[in-house]
C-alpha cells in the first residue's frame, strides 16, 4: 500500500518526505508503547487477567490483544521493570527511546545505573544497546564466579498447608541443565509459542513433568514396582464426598499430607498416581484395593479426545499444548460416564481451576463445552476483533513528536564495549558502596537503648 507515493519512480524529495513520516510515526509508536506498557504493568499488578481464569498477564494479552506469547511475555517483563525505572519510562513515553532500546536496557538497568543508560541510549542505535546489555551481563569477576559456585544448594520441606517448598541455587552452567530439562517439557509444537516461558506456575508444571518422567523411567526399569509408584490413600466414601468434616482426615499422599476430596477427584481424572482405596471391614479392621493408575480411558478414546481438542487445553484463552490431562466433565466417581462427549483436555493449571477453585464446566453432549466463572458469568470462547487507526494512536499521548524525536545523537563512531561495560559496573559498585557506608553509619537502635 502506497502511503505517500503516487508514482512508481518517486523523486528524492518524495522519498525524504516518506522517511520523515516513518521516523515521526516511530516516535508516536514509542510513546504509545510507553502508555501501553504502563497500563499493562498496572493491569498485571492488580491481577486483572485472573478475573477471566487466564493463567498470566501474557496469556491474557495473547488471547484478548492478539499478541504472540513470546512478545507478550517480554512486554510484561519490561512493564514490570519500568515500574522501578522512572527515567527510562519517561524517555519511552516521550518517544525519544524506542521499545527495542528499552527492552535491552531493562535487562541490566538498576535505579543506580538507569541515568547512565539513558544517556548511552540517546546516543546509540538499537543494535548497540543490545550489545551493551549483553556485554554488561557477562561482566563479572572470577571471584564472583567461584563464590557463586560455592553457594549451590537445594533443599525441600512440607509447608503447613501441605505444599512442598523447594529452595534451590545453582551455578549458571548447572542451572542451564535444569532450565534445559524444564524447557524440554515446556516446548510447544507451535513455532510462535515461546519455548522459554517466564510464568512461575508453568515452570512448576514443567518441573513436575520432568519428575514424572524420571519416576516412570525408574519404574519401568525397576524389579520391585511397588517401591517406585506414587500412591494416594483414600477411604471409599471419600471418592464421593464433596466436603469432609474438619475432624475427619482426608485422602492423603503416602508419607505426605492430606488432600481435599476435590483434589483426589482431579487426580483420578487422569493421573500417574495409584489410588489405594480402603474399605471398612467391620471388627477385623479395613481392607484395601490397589487401583489402576487412572480411571480406565481406552487408548483409542483418549486419542480421539486429543485429536478433537488438537492436543490443547480447551479453557478459553489458554494455549498450553504440553501439560494437558483428560478431564471428566461429569466425574465418574459421581456417576459420570467415561464417554467421548464427557471428556475434555485441560492443562494442569485449568484442571485445578475447574476442580479445586469451582469454575463450572458443562458439556452439551455433542462435543461442545461452555465455561463459567465462579459467579456464573460465562466466559467468551474467543476475543473480539481489535479496532484502531493511526489518528487515534497519535492522540493517545501528549508528547510533542517530530521526525527527529527518536533519532539518536550518534554520528557513526564505533562502540567501545569494554569501556562502556566498565563504566556501568563502576556506577553500580559506587551505588553499592554508598549503600554499605550508609548502613554502617546508621545508629544502632539496640546500642541506644
Amino acid at each position: 500500500m502506497n502511503v505517500l507515493l503516487d508514482s512508481s519512480a518517486p523523486s528524492n524529495t518524495e522519498l525524504e518526505l516518506l522517511a520523515e513520516r516513518i521516523c515521526e510515526l516511530a516516535g508516536h509508536l514509542a510513546a504509545a508503547t510507553g502508555s501501553f506498557l504502563a497500563m499493562v504493568g498496572e493491569f498485571d499488578r492488580h491481577r486483572g487477567w485472573a478475573v477471566s481464569g487466564v493463567r498470566s498477564c501474557a496469556h491474557w494479552l495473547s488471547w484478548r490483544a492478539g499478541i504472540g506469547l513470546v512478545a507478550a511475555r517480554e512486554q510484561v517483563r519490561v512493564a514490570r521493570a519500568l515500574e522501578n525505572l522512572p527515567l527510562i519510562a519517561a524517555e519511552l513515553a516521550a518517544g525519544r527511546l524506542s521499545y527495542s532500546k528499552v527492552r535491552a536496557m531493562t535487562r541490566i538497568a538498576t535505579p543506580a545505573t538507569e541515568a547512565d543508560l539513558v544517556a548511552m541510549a540517546l546516543a546509540s542505535t538499537g543494535a548497540q544497546m543490545d550489545r551493551i546489555a549483553a556485554g554488561t551481563r557477562r561482566g563479572r569477576s572470577l571471584g564472583e564466579v567461584n563464590d557463586r559456585h560455592a553457594r549451590r544448594a537445594i533443599s525441600w520441606r512440607w509447608d503447613e498447608d501441605g505444599s512442598l517448598i523447594l529452595d534451590g541455587r545453582f551455578s549458571p552452567e548447572d542451572g542451564a541443565v535444569v532450565v534445559a530439562a524444564i524447557e524440554a517439557f515446556r516446548a510447544q509444537p507451535d513455532p510462535e509459542v515461546e519455548p522459554r516461558p517466564t510464568a512461575a506456575n508453568s515452570n512448576a508444571d514443567a518441573l513436575v513433568e520432568v519428575a514424572r518422567t524420571a519416576v516412570a523411567a525408574r519404574d519401568a526399569q525397576s524389579t520391585s514396582r511397588t517401591t517406585d509408584l506414587l500412591h494416594l490413600h483414600a477411604e471409599f466414601s471419600q471418592l464421593h464426598a464433596m466436603v469432609l468434616p474438619d475432624d475427619q482426615p482426608g485422602p492423603r499422599i503416602e508419607h505426605g499430607p492430606d488432600l481435599h476430596p476435590e483434589t483426589l477427584r482431579r487426580l483420578c481424572c487422569d493421573s500417574a498416581f495409584v489410588v489405594v482405596t480402603h474399605h471398612a471391614a467391620g471388627r477385623s479392621g479395613t481392607s484395601m484395593d490397589v487401583g489402576r493408575r487412572t480411571r480406565v480411558i481406552p487408548a483409542a478414546l483418549r486419542r480421539a479426545v486429543l485429536l478433537r481438542d488438537h492436543g490443547c487445553c480447551r479453557f478459553p484463552g489458554c494455549s498450553n499444548t504440553r501439560f494437558v490431562e483428560v478431564h471428566h466433565v461429569w466425574h465418574w466417581a459421581l456417576g459420570g460416564p467415561t464417554a467421548f462427549w464427557n471428556l475434555i483436555t485441560l492443562c494442569t493449571a485449568h484442571h485445578h481451576l475447574v476442580h479445586e477453585e469451582g469454575w463450572p464446566l458443562n458439556a452439551d453432549g455433542v462435543g461442545g463445552f461452555r465455561f463459567y466463572r465462579p459467579d456464573g458469568v460465562e466466559l467468551p470462547a474467543a476475543s473480539e476483533p481489535l479496532t484502531g487507526n493511526t489518528t487515534d494512536l497519535v492522540h493517545q499521548h501528549t508528547a510533542t513528536i517530530t521526525k527527529d524525536t527518536a533519532w539518536p545523537d550518534w554520528y557513526g563512531e564505533p562502540l567501545d564495549l569494554p569501556l562502556t561495560v566498565e563504566l556501568l559496573l563502576r556506577t553500580e559498585q559506587r551505588a553499592a558502596e554508598t549503600l554499605r557506608n550508609a548502613s554502617a553509619e546508621a545508629p544502632d537502635d539496640h546500642a541506644l537503648n
